[in-house]
């Protein structure tokens, strides 16, 4: 009898043990190490934890010890329910310039080792960027523009365009460009951007490679995060224009074709909720040779030209007819205009850019 007792008082012992585990509270911090960026020197710097508790019982942060006194902290005094989030607040001074790095250390009574957290950065005398010059935004990353233009890009030669990144978030952040075709390379400086600073992506394009007179388009992503997807969200528009050498034979010095337009500039109007506005821009050969029309296009796939013929002679003369559409108030990505690539020697290429109000 007194062996079954026994083992009975071991047995609950063992239970209550158990239980009072299984009842503990645990301290779950969302982001225990947080990159502040680039800080004025005197400004100080705000972060805040958030911390979860995931146990079975009321958690109580009883100390935060934050290391040294370049660094003030708060935190939740009261008793974290299971399943509700408290913070610890941090207040850098940035008194000392170059990079730091500071730990601070939270005691709760889950008992045992502390907390370890972590903020890095960088104390500067000025900000050498303001976030208002970068008005696209892809997710956190902000950009001074959604689309890269190549201009005038001779046969045989490459150009290159800049994109610049505001990193806006908390985390350092690796750019990357996704679906890039095979007349486009990039490279990136610096490989890692850190909150608050600012890097660029320099953007290559090969005319040889692209393959095609005139106007090239084509869309490219920025990737947010590992694995991320394309989207309209991170989508960026790029045009190159790539131009012919044109030369005039000896035996034809002073038989060259004169390109003139009327207008480089149409106003449509209004479109008021009208499905399309349509224009004309008369087109003339001012020469003593055939103009030869190389190339028209446009920069935006909400529009439509047409033309006739492809000869012009000289004294005569040809409507280009524009069509744009209503973009049902989709975001216009890229300009609305024509492009107009000839034979005439002196002035080859020709844009129209067209002018819709809402």
């Amino acid at each position: 009898m007194k062996r079954h007792i026994f083992f009975l008082h071991i047995l609950l012992t063992f239970l209550l043990v158990g239980q009072a585990a299984w009842a503990q509270p645990k301290a779950v911090f969302l982001n225990p190490n947080h990159e502040m960026g680039t800080l004025l020197w005197q400004t100080p710097g705000y972060t805040t934890f958030e911390v979860t508790n995931k146990g079975k019982s009321p958690l109580n942060i009883l100390n935060v010890d934050p290391g040294c006194g370049c660094t003030n902290v708060s935190w939740t005094t009261e008793a974290i329910a299971p399943g509700a989030s408290g913070f610890v607040s941090v207040i850098y001074d940035a008194e000392l310039l170059g990079r730091f790095h500071r730990y601070i250390e939270v005691f709760t009574n889950e008992g045992g080792e502390p907390h370890l957290l972590t903020i890095s950065g960088k104390v500067s005398m000025t900000r050498a960027h303001d976030p208002g010059d970068y008005p696209y935004h892809i997710g956190d990353y902000f950009l001074h523009t959604d689309n890269l233009e190549f201009d005038d890009v001779p046969v045989g030669e490459e150009s290159m365009q800049t994109l610049r990144i505001y990193n806006a978030s908390k985390e350092p952040y690796t750019p990357t460009l996704m679906h890039l075709p095979k007349y486009l390379t990039a490279t990136y400086s610096p490989q890692v951007i850190h909150p608050g600073d600012v890097g660029k992506i320099n953007v290559w394009f090969n005319a040889d490679k692209a393959r095609r007179m005139g106007l090239t388009q084509t869309n490219i992503y920025l990737s947010r995060f590992p694995g991320d997807k394309i989207s309209e969200e991170n989508e960026i528009l790029v045009s190159a224009l790539v131009l012919p050498k044109v030369t005039v034979p000896a035996s034809q010095a002073g038989r060259i074709p004169v390109v003139h337009v009327s207008t480089t500039l149409l106003d449509l109007g209004r479109m008021a909720g009208m499905n399309c506005l349509k224009g004309n821009v008369k087109l003339e050969n001012r020469g003593n040779a055939p103009l030869e029309i190389q190339a028209l296009q446009v920069y935006n796939p909400g529009m439509r030209v047409k033309i006739g013929t492809r000869t012009i002679e000289p004294g005569k003369g040809k409507n280009i007819k524009i069509t744009v559409f209503n973009d049902k108030g989709k975001p216009l990505k890229g300009r609305r205009s024509v492009l107009l690539l000839t034979n005439d020697p002196v002035q080859p290429k020709i844009v129209i850019d067209v002018l819709v109000k809402k």
